[in-house]
């Protein structure tokens, strides 16, 4: 038999919830995310896309973050630091039980390196 901490879900009854919503992911990663020195020189912007496991307590699990979509120019390794500081969610459940459950953000940043959006 499986255990649930083993098994990861992308279908819950609950989604998890980031302090303040999406509003206040965003907030976090804008306040967080610092681009490489030269990107916006080097870059015009674009998404990177990033999925990872929030854990049952709604941590994000480090060794599960993974980029699904890359931008380039350095841009990806500072949105990790972000991403491992960032706060618990409230987790997700199923059945009224704290679940870990795979998560997919496409986050947008700008031609000057700054995060615009996140969905």
């Amino acid at each position: 038999m499986v255990s649930d901490s083993a098994m990861v879900y992308d279908k819950v009854e609950q989604m998890p919830v980031f302090p303040e919503g999406d509003k206040g992911l965003a907030k976090f990663l804008k306040a967080n995310y610092q681009a490489p020195e030269g990107f916006a020189a080097r870059g015009s912007g674009g998404t990177i896309i990033v999925q990872f496991v929030l854990n049952e307590q709604g941590k994000i699990r480090t060794k599960d973050i993974k980029i699904i979509k890359a931008l380039g120019y350095g841009s990806e390794e500072p949105l990790v630091q972000a991403l491992n500081s960032l706060p618990a969610y409230t987790p997700a459940l199923i059945n009224n039980r704290a679940v870990p459950y795979r998560i997919t953000y496409t986050i947008a940043i700008d031609s000057s390196g700054r995060i615009s959006s996140v969905n």
